[in-house]
């Protein structure tokens, strides 16, 4: 800023003379001759902007003569400062095109170019307000003071004056108002408006895409360790598509069951028993801004189901033969059963017998046998007996339990004919 200063000059007009002027930024020279004709000059340049008015007056000198003499005003004018290219950046921009975009983990700064041509030793009070979707916002206003080195100077806003993360939300417009005085002149300067978008909800993509458990079990997939979200909005899940184009938050596909549990997540997958094999699923995350990069999907996770050797088991079994007398050697039998039809490994089979004492008080083991078999001289008649069986397959798999036998009774043997001799004495 530069105040008016007014000169008076009074010269006589004897030969040409030069008046000149110099300050920091340049030096004009004015002729009388100049003066004369133009009457009132405008001068600007460098670093000052100057009015000269000249007038001519006769003045005499108490002898009769009189003499031309030249009066003269020079005024120093107040240049006002400008504003241009006020505008909202957040502070992630790193090109000079400046997105006029940004999300809600964004700090929103104010920038503006100031014009001085009063330049150097000028003293600039800068006032920044901003304006959220037109409602003025006071909280972060800002009133920067600087002396200026030049007649241009870029400022931007400090923390006191920009806008944290914490007072935006997506969907809305914000305005910076720039205001500049040099004490006797201001100018102003609005940004264009600077919209918060919503993000959308960011995926993890260290996480693993493929999923592997073993057969005739439960899989758990955690989608919020998947998924998040910079806007803090509360996240759905879906399935957006699988290996057979089936969609939903719950459904059945090839054997397979997938319930989604959105309060939580957490994502229960369920096979049919038995089933094995592959499926290739792609979850989606959603924070209900359809419209405004609302969803976010993952890539192919492919979920594997492993084969596991299924236990076999025993079913039917009986002990042979059905009226066992205690002369019989007895046998425990049974139907060998293996949902993959392998093979039984007979010699791993294991046997218990428990016996009965003539249908009386508690079973007990026979410890000491172990065999399909058991034979008689381990039982007596009217014993009650049961057997045991726990069955393997030849792939190693043993059945999960022991499968008991019903109960069978030892009877009487049936009478036989036997040759006596008889001895008859007569006396």
């Amino acid at each position: 800023m530069k105040k008016e200063v007014v000169l008076v000059l009074a010269f006589l007009i004897v030969i040409p003379l030069i008046y000149s002027f110099t300050g920091s930024g340049g030096a004009y020279d004015l002729t009388v001759a100049q003066l004369s004709t133009v009457g009132v000059y405008n001068g600007s340049g460098g670093t000052y902007a100057i009015r000269i008015t000249m007038g001519q007056v006769a003045v005499g000198n108490g002898t009769g003569g009189s003499y031309k003499v030249w009066l003269g005003y020079i005024h120093m004018l107040n240049t006002e400062p400008i504003t241009t290219d006020a505008i909202a950046i957040h502070a992630n921009t790193t090109n000079t095109t400046h997105i006029q975009h940004a999300y809600t983990n964004h700090t929103l700064i104010c920038e503006v170019n100031i014009t001085d041509l009063d330049g150097l030793g000028t003293e600039l009070e800068i006032n920044v307000t901003w304006f959220k979707d037109g409602i003025a916002w006071d909280t972060d206003n800002e009133t920067i003071t600087y002396n200026m080195t030049g007649i241009t100077y870029n400022i931007n806003t400090t923390t006191t004056g920009s806008i944290e993360p914490a007072d935006t939300t997506h969907h809305e417009t914000w305005i910076c108002q720039v205001t500049v005085s040099d004490g006797q002149d201001k100018s102003r300067s609005n940004s264009t408006g600077f919209y918060v978008y919503n993000h959308a909800p960011d995926l993890d993509t260290s996480k693993a895409t493929t999923v592997s458990w073993n057969e005739d079990t439960q899989k758990t997939i955690d989608l919020s360790t998947y998924f998040s979200d910079i806007d803090s909005d509360n996240l759905d899940y879906s399935i957006a598509w699988t290996s057979t184009k089936y969609g939903g938050g719950f459904f059945t596909i090839n054997n397979i069951t997938v319930a989604i549990n959105n309060d939580t997540g957490i994502v229960t997958i369920t096979p049919s028993h038995n089933i094995t094999g592959s499926m290739y699923i792609i979850f989606n995350a959603t924070d209900h801004n359809t419209n405004d990069n609302g969803w976010t999907n993952t890539s192919n996770m492919t979920l594997t189901i492993t084969g596991q050797n299924d236990a076999p088991w025993a079913t039917n079994v009986y002990i042979y033969p059905y009226s066992a007398e205690y002369s019989d050697t007895l046998s425990c039998e049974y139907t060998y059963n293996d949902i993959e039809n392998d093979p039984e490994d007979l010699t791993a089979d294991v046997y218990k017998w428990f016996i009965q004492n003539e249908g009386a008080g508690a079973f007990s083991q026979v410890a000491t046998e172990t065999a399909k078999t058991l034979t008689p001289d381990n039982f007596d008649l009217d014993d009650v007996l049961i057997c045991s069986v726990l069955v393997q397959d030849d792939q190693g798999g043993t059945a999960n339990s022991y499968t008991n036998s019903t109960e069978r009774t030892i009877v009487t043997i049936a009478a036989e004919l036997v040759e006596t001799n008889i001895v008859i004495g007569i006396g």
